[in-house]
């Protein structure tokens, strides 16, 4: 079966629903919309692709088929295509910054993954970086958009930010200062700086008489159950002349605000 293509050379498969291969040196590729499958192996050859826009038809891909793209800064996704496909969304990984483009703006939903050594296992907290600096246009932060930082100290969130979502900094056990750019607070979910949220177990002795069945039946109250939340409690930077607006916003006194003159690239 003689394969199609496209202006830019990319090749496809069964009326344009399979994209077979994507031309080596594109720089910017736009996957059609009706593509429905992106075939493993089919970015092998590129050695130049910054950015790449996903259609919101795309059924199946390889999670990790970007991995080996050491150019790529972008993949963006439309937020009907995030709705219908969560788990793909989820599990998308690659060493470039994963965004939801929507009317709304643009929210990040994961940060750069770092290669990961598999000769000794997938080992998160060895993945190490000082500073993560976010790209000026991102408007919202995700959730758990740095779980692959859990040693970062310091994340620098762009002029662009509007809104801090649910968990933003979870999992950022190490982190301690968030610098914010924008002289304007940005709106924020009310635990947008959680980092940790965990159950304690109940006491196995005090309920060793009771069936699985009934302790199911019972409220987390009745089982003794204890949520415990872990929040961020480290320095947040803001521009001069903006402290007394950021304080006034996040109206939290475990977060230390100061003002930055002057940020060390």
């Amino acid at each position: 079966m003689e394969k199609e293509k496209d202006q830019f050379g990319a090749e496809f498969r069964f009326n344009y629903t399979w994209l077979e291969k994507i031309p080596a040196d594109v720089e910017e590729y736009v996957v059609p919309e009706g593509v429905e499958r992106i075939r493993k192996g089919a970015t092998a050859d590129c050695k130049k692709l910054r950015k790449i826009v996903l259609p919101t038809t795309l059924k199946a891909m390889e999670d990790d088929e970007f991995n080996h793209i050491e150019t790529l800064q972008e993949v963006i996704v439309s937020e009907e295509w995030v709705n219908h496909y969560h788990y793909e969304a989820e599990h998308l990984t690659c060493n470039a910054w994963i965004i939801e483009e929507s009317k709304e703006g643009r929210k990040l939903l994961h940060s750069p993954q770092p290669k990961i050594d598999w000769n000794v296992g997938m080992d998160f907290p060895k993945i190490k970086k000082e500073k993560l600096k976010v790209p000026e246009g991102i408007t919202c932060i995700g959730q758990d958009s740095f779980k692959n930082y859990p040693n970062t100290k310091e994340i620098i969130l762009p002029e662009s930010l509007k809104q801090l979502e649910w968990g933003s900094f979870l999992l950022c056990y190490g982190l301690e200062r968030i610098v914010f750019l924008s002289a304007t607070p940005p709106e924020f979910d009310d635990d947008a700086f959680l980092i940790n949220e965990y159950t304690l177990d109940p006491d196995e002795d005090k309920y060793a008489d009771l069936d699985e069945e009934t302790m199911e039946l019972m409220s987390d109250e009745e089982l003794g159950l204890e949520t415990v939340c872990q929040y961020f409690e480290g320095t947040i930077l803001v521009p001069k002349g903006c402290r007394e607006e950021y304080e006034n916003t996040f109206l939290n006194d475990k977060l230390h605000v100061e003002e930055w003159e002057r940020l060390e690239e």
